[in-house]
């Protein structure tokens, strides 16, 4: 089970990653140079979805404590994910048909989907690895799947070739994540309520005492922190 959440958790942020940044660099890109990424960008992103999916099935309890379980039956956030996820399923699907008739314009509306599905992925992520809790408030909540951006735009540059601009960025985030988590571990105690109706039984507060952090705790602390933040049940 480690190891399939490890790999859900590197695909996501690849195929996430790609789907932001590769349409933008291949809108002035010669014919040739256009053709490989639409034949691959539809089956990775359904690559993604179904290793998600089943991912979810075999440990639910993160998407149940925030309602993202269904779309039918469950909260705001859980649909604005999945008309993300056919946003730029859509997108996909448009630069395949449509081939080299696509002009730039088009592969920046791609490219655009791509960033507002990978934000909305980074988001999902940030909730799936809270669970039940302890949760912070939306600020430290929205920082902390932010961070999470750089390291998914980092995976696919590096899939690319060389490295560039968001590599750099990535282990900036990737530090800024850690300590985003020790933030939350030492000042919050809330449950789950972000896009959670209000008579739901989800919203009623599970409460979780907190352990008092010590100056003699820090350096063990520090290191739950990087495994917790990089949790690969953070899909």
């Amino acid at each position: 089970m480690f190891a399939f959440s490890a790999a859900l958790l590197v695909l996501n942020l690849l195929v996430w990653g790609a789907h932001a940044l590769l349409p933008w660099r291949l809108a002035h890109a010669a014919a040739p140079r256009r053709r490989l990424w639409p034949a691959l960008a539809l089956p990775a992103l359904g690559l993604a979805l179904a290793a998600t999916a089943l991912g979810l099935r075999l440990d639910p309890d993160p998407a149940v404590a925030w309602g993202l379980s269904g779309f039918a039956d469950g909260t705001p956030a859980a649909r604005v994910l999945v008309i993300l996820a056919l946003a730029t399923a859509l997108a996909d699907a448009v630069l395949l048909v449509g081939g080299e008739r696509v002009e730039a314009r088009g592969w920046w509306l791609a490219g655009a989907l791509g960033v507002a599905g990978l934000a909305g992925a980074t988001f999902g992520s940030e909730l799936l690895r809270i669970g039940w809790g302890p949760v912070p408030g939306p600020v430290a909540l929205y920082a902390a799947a932010a961070l999470r951006l750089p390291l998914a735009l980092a995976a696919a540059e590096l899939a690319l070739g060389a490295p560039r601009r968001w590599t750099g960025l990535a282990g900036p985030a990737a530090a800024g994540g850690v300590a985003a988590y020790l933030f939350l571990r030492i000042t919050t105690t809330s449950s789950p309520t972000i896009g959670v109706p209000p008579n739901s039984a989800l919203s009623a507060p599970v409460r979780r005492s907190t352990s008092t952090w010590r100056l003699s705790t820090a350096p063990s602390d520090a290191a739950s922190a990087c495994a917790s933040y990089f949790s690969p049940r953070s899909m």
